[in-house]
């Protein structure tokens, strides 16, 4: 599998929300007829993508996600994968058959920014919404730097958080 080159740090920066995050995304957040392509996607657009267009913060809606790479684990650790798309699989190296039921180490490793996971981790444990810049390996060992938008999901009734979805760009 080809990779884009990727140049910058090697680590990350972190910022959370605490409920104000994005609303929306649906599962045609961009035109097939687009120039642009969504893994080139700078950080502010992306988060106008994820807030203006429809995502409800549910995990129906999080799994209809066709466009953008999407990752959808349990709400509490150790943060097990439920859900990926194709273009996940495609970008990260996996298939669904090797990521599913494994967790998000399987994309770490030795330059992956300690400090980022933290960050992560404390809001993935709190329910906030956090956005951050870090350095991933695919499946055959190839570093790739990524931008995730980590959601919390509600459940279609009642009000804890049953699952997160991370939104990757490149």
């Amino acid at each position: 599998m080809s990779q884009p080159s990727y140049g910058g740090s090697h680590g990350g920066g972190a910022s959370s929300s605490s409920g104000a995050g994005p609303s929306s995304m649906s599962a045609n957040s961009a035109s097939s007829s687009d120039d642009k392509n969504l893994h080139q996607l700078d950080a502010v657009e992306a988060a106008t993508l994820i807030r203006l267009n429809g995502f409800q913060r549910t995990l129906k809606d999080a799994v209809k996600i066709q466009d953008i790479p999407v990752i959808v684990t349990l709400a509490s650790p150790p943060f097990v994968i439920y859900h990926i798309n194709e273009l996940w699989c495609r970008l990260c190296g996996y298939t669904e058959s090797e990521a599913l039921g494994q967790t998000c180490r399987i994309l770490q490793g030795p330059e992956t920014c300690r400090a980022t996971l933290a960050s992560l981790h404390a809001a993935a444990t709190s329910g906030r919404d956090i956005e951050v810049r870090l350095l991933n390996y695919t499946g055959d060992g190839t570093p790739f730097q990524n931008t995730l938008f980590v959601r919390p999901l509600q459940p279609e009734c009642g009000s804890r958080c049953t699952h997160l979805a991370a939104f990757l760009l490149v």
